[in-house]
C-alpha cells in the first residue's frame, strides 16, 4: 500500500539492492531468534523488503523489455524465482 502512495521514481537499483540486503538480514535474524516477537518482527520486515524487491524487478521487466521479448523474459524470470 505504501508503494502505491509513494512510488519509487529515482534510484531504483540502489533501493532494490537495499531491499535484498534487508531481506537477507531479516532472514538471518529469524533463523537465529529464540523470541517469538523478534521472529514475527523479522518476518514482517522481511516480507515488506521482499515486496519492494518484487515490485521493482517486475516493473523493470515490464518497462525495459522489448515488446516482442516480454513474454519470454517474464517466463524465464518466473522459472528462476
Amino acid at each position: 500500500m505504501l508503494l502505491t502512495r509513494w512510488p519509487i521514481r529515482r534510484r531504483a537499483g540502489v533501493r532494490l539492492l537495499v531491499a535484498v540486503a534487508v531481506y537477507g538480514v531479516t532472514m538471518l535474524v529469524f533463523g537465529l531468534s529464540t523470541s517469538v516477537w523478534l521472529s514475527m518482527l523479522a518476518l514482517a520486515t522481511g516480507g515488506a523488503a521482499d515486496m519492494v524487491n518484487v515490485v521493482i524487478r517486475q516493473t523493470l521487466v515490464q518497462l525495459e523489455t522489448p515488446e516482442a521479448m516480454r513474454g519470454r523474459v517474464s517466463a524465464v524470470n518466473s522459472v528462476f524465482i
